[in-house]
């Protein structure tokens, strides 16, 4: 529901409030990806578009969910700077550049395990 307004399907109604917005931000990641090179979104926008399922989201709810899946091999967060060509999430060490505020566009894009954490969840 989060990328579109639309249902999402195949949702198990015992995912915990985490796992739920895990499979959000795969879903849109994996199934509605409107490019070949991945979703554009940014904490601002993509929390509004969550907070139609969860009201009370947090932005750190889903900078956790968007590290964790990113550190698992489970969701790829690319990022370009001015002045670098291409910039993964790779840890701690680029929480700066990846959320220093709600409005730095980031890039969702599926990682090796994308599918397989989207099919466990």
């Amino acid at each position: 529901m989060a990328c579109d307004g639309k249902e999402s399907g195949g949702i198990n109604p015992m995912m915990t409030r985490d796992q739920r917005i895990e499979f959000e931000i795969l879903d849109c990641t994996l199934n509605r990806d409107i490019s070949r090179g991945g979703w554009w979104t940014n904490l601002e926008v993509f929390s509004l578009q969550v907070r139609e399922l969860f009201p009370d989201v947090e932005l750190q709810e889903l900078i956790a969910a968007f590290k964790r899946m990113a550190l698992e091999g489970a969701l790829t967060l690319f990022k370009i700077e001015p002045g670098q060509i291409y910039h993964d999430y790779q840890g701690e060490q680029d929480d700066e550049v990846f959320f220093r505020d709600g409005r730095s566009k980031f890039r969702l894009q599926a990682a090796g395990l994308s599918r397989v954490h989207f099919a466990q969840l």
